[in-house]
């Protein structure tokens, strides 16, 4: 893992409360040229979150109950690594509820990102994910990555 996204744990591991969470991310964020940002802390039983995505968005999200198709969160659970995503690649065939979910959330500006899920402290387990709207976000800097960029 290199330095920067190690510094950035230490820094959500280390938060005294979710404002102080929400500057790391924020500032780490934008750092890689991302616009949004959604954190999520398992530990034990506990779950914590916090995101910077439109609340118009995170009520359909809810009320539609996106988080049983979301393709970011299928993804994280079979992977234990840093991956790219694009909504563009999500199958959009006819008037399929995953259709709907990647229609609506390009609308709200989550068109690609990166997803990074962490093993933190003490058995807990973090996930990251950091959107955008554009199409691609060059992080090679940020992330210790080949100089590119990234279809996300």
């Amino acid at each position: 893992m290199n330095g920067n996204l190690r510094s950035l744990i230490d820094m959500l591991e280390a938060a005294q409360d979710g404002h102080m969470i929400k500057i790391a991310l924020r500032s780490f964020a934008h750092s890689c040229g991302y616009d949004r940002f959604a954190y999520l802390q398992k530990d034990g039983t506990q779950v914590r979150t916090f995101h910077s995505y439109p609340g118009p968005w995170e009520s359909i999200y809810l009320g539609s109950d996106y988080f049983n198709i979301d393709p970011v969160l299928a993804e994280a659970k079979r992977r234990r690594d840093v991956f790219f995503w694009t909504a563009d690649a999500w199958p959009a065939r006819g008037s399929s509820p995953l259709r709907r979910f990647r229609d609506e959330a390009i609308s709200h500006g989550i068109r690609c990102g990166v997803t990074i899920p962490v093993e933190g402290s003490y058995g807990s387990a973090m996930m990251l994910t950091f959107a955008s709207p554009e199409r691609k976000v060059d992080i090679s800097g940020v992330l210790d990555l080949p100089k590119r960029q990234f279809n996300c």
